[in-house]
């Protein structure tokens, strides 16, 4: 009998905790659905539901219609796997980019490694502020250098928060991607998200006319 108590007491305290985990879980998706509900009522876009996992733990949904004369969507997804698994928040804008431009911004003392690729320079924007903030990398160091002008950094400035460490902002391919560590259930993020969605949609266009 002493030693079946301990096996039921461990299994006890293992179902609270796995029922635990459970109920944070679905708080958890529950805000993050009402705040991308929200926002997409607010940009007029549309939330695309996700059936439950399992058919027993439900998903964060996704969003995406038309902003700016551009597709944009917001959505979630997972790096890593086990103790590394980290989940990020993101959104993308869709842009053409015939000649393959590549540029990434991110903060020097959260320096993520979502999207990094092999062979792109740093670049200086000469502008104090943001250069002390930000490491820009591109494949086209001069045409970046030329283009990014304050118009384009300043709301970077303003809404990019240094609460956010990890996050970063690439073009690459047919879209630009913002993405950092977190979920959509945190209103703040939601908030600083949309305010970045604005300057991003302003860089999508540097893709477009870049020559080569």
């Amino acid at each position: 009998m002493n030693g079946v108590f301990p096996f039921v007491l461990f299994i006890g305290v293992l179902l609270v905790a796995v029922g635990w985990m459970g109920m944070k879980s679905r708080r958890q998706t529950r805000r993050a659905h009402e705040g991308l509900a929200a926002l997409a009522r607010q940009l007029g876009l549309q939330l695309h539901e996700k059936p439950p996992r399992y058919g027993l733990f439900p998903q964060v949904p996704a969003v995406s219609g038309q902003r700016g004369g551009r597709e944009v969507r917001f959505y979630i997804f997972t790096t890593g796997s086990g103790r590394h698994c980290q989940q990020w928040r993101a959104f993308a804008v869709a842009c053409a980019n015939p000649q393959g431009l590549t540029f990434r911004l991110s903060t020097p003392n959260g320096f993520s490694r979502v999207g990094e690729r092999p062979g792109l320079q740093e670049v200086r924007s000469g502008h104090p502020e943001f250069d002390e903030r930000f490491v820009v990398q591109t494949n086209a160091p001069d045409f970046l250098r030329a283009a990014l002008r304050p118009e384009l950094l300043d709301p970077l400035l303003r809404y990019w928060s240094a609460v956010a460490p990890g996050a970063s902002l690439t073009a690459e391919g047919a879209g630009i991607v913002y993405a950092e560590p977190g979920h959509f259930a945190e209103a703040k993020a939601l908030a600083r998200m949309l305010a970045l969605l604005e300057p991003a949609l302003a860089l999508a266009a540097l893709p477009e006319v870049y020559r080569g």
